[in-house]
């Protein structure tokens, strides 16, 4: 027996694509040609046409071929639609169901769904710098599954001993928090092993050396004689204030500063004068019974040049 049924059909498919719900509805009247083999089998082929929408906002014509096959009382359906949207863009999708009899063939519950779409202008995965892909530049279309891995040259966990050549920040911040910025560090620093640094060091606080430095010194003093005690608290404070005592050395009596003093026989209006103090002194010069302070120009730390108005004989004294 051959018959041709033509019934209203309502298509809803939903569609989980990472979490997302996706809703696609179709509308139209479809066509049914049914060949009854035996009581247990009939085959059936299927056309369609109608409208659809979907969540996304889009919306456009369909029609659909596929057949409809039952045996016993399982029910099998697959259809192929052709979908044009607002754009004029064509994709295609497929429907497949396969169930158990009851109630008649029923389209809007189907137990699978298979739904694929092509896109026009398809998303295209490109390895960058320090990351690759396992399928450098393949395009993602829609119609078949693209697999990428994502990868780069060492782990960066939160527990992972990360190396980077060079990093650049306007500043860090750490713990204490302890910043380290363009302008210094503020907060507390622990340093173990060796520092070097370039530049000037400035401290605003406290600063612990464990270790050595090659500008400090022990020394020890053998307490000859004095006017007083010498004592490690002398504020009495409590906790203990420790006393901070200033040390000079004593050339002992008859034993200043080094000085030098210039003969000048010969009338110049310029002396030369070489000291050989090892440093640029304060330089007085007298001519006759006048004591003055001349112009000087310091040549190095053991040579200086006395300029005067006029020539002249005297002595210059450099301390």
């Amino acid at each position: 027996m051959k018959r041709i049924l033509i019934i209203l059909i309502g298509l809803t498919s939903v569609y989980n694509v990472y979490a997302k719900e996706y809703i696609f509805n179709g509308y139209g009247i479809s066509k049914q040609y049914s060949i009854d083999v035996s009581d247990d089998y009939k085959f059936s082929s299927y056309t369609s046409e109608g409208m659809w929408d979907d969540s996304n906002g889009d919306y456009g014509n369909e029609k659909c071929s596929g057949y409809v096959k039952q045996i016993n009382k399982e029910i099998e359906l697959e259809v192929i639609c052709e979908n044009i949207n607002q754009n004029n863009e064509i994709f295609w999708n497929s429907r497949i169901r396969k169930s158990e009899k009851g109630g008649g063939v029923s389209i809007q519950s189907p137990v699978k769904d298979i739904f694929s779409i092509s896109t026009s202008f398809p998303l295209v995965f490109n390895a960058g710098t320090g990351v690759t892909l396992s399928n450098d530049g393949a395009a993602f279309d829609g119609s078949q599954q693209v697999n990428q891995t994502i990868s780069i040259g060492q782990d960066v966990g939160t527990t992972s001993d990360v190396t980077f050549n060079q990093v650049s920040t306007n500043s860090w911040v750490f713990g204490n928090p302890t910043t380290y910025s363009h302008t210094g560090i503020s907060g507390s620093v622990n340093i173990t092993g060796s520092l070097t640094t370039s530049g000037n060091v400035t401290v605003n606080g406290n600063m612990t050396v464990n270790g050595t430095h090659s500008d400090f010194y022990d020394l020890a003093v053998t307490h000859v004689s004095s006017n007083s005690s010498w004592n490690s608290n002398p504020s009495g404070a409590n906790p203990a204030v420790p006393a901070i005592y200033v040390l000079e050395i004593w050339v002992g009596p008859d034993q200043g500063d080094k000085h030098f003093t210039h003969t000048q026989t010969n009338a110049s209006s310029t002396w030369t004068v070489t000291h050989n103090l090892g440093k640029f002194p304060a330089v007085q010069a007298v001519v006759g019974n006048t004591i003055f302070i001349p112009d000087v120009e310091h040549i190095n730390n053991n040579q200086l040049k006395i300029y005067l108005s006029s020539d002249n004989s005297g002595k210059a004294y450099c301390n």
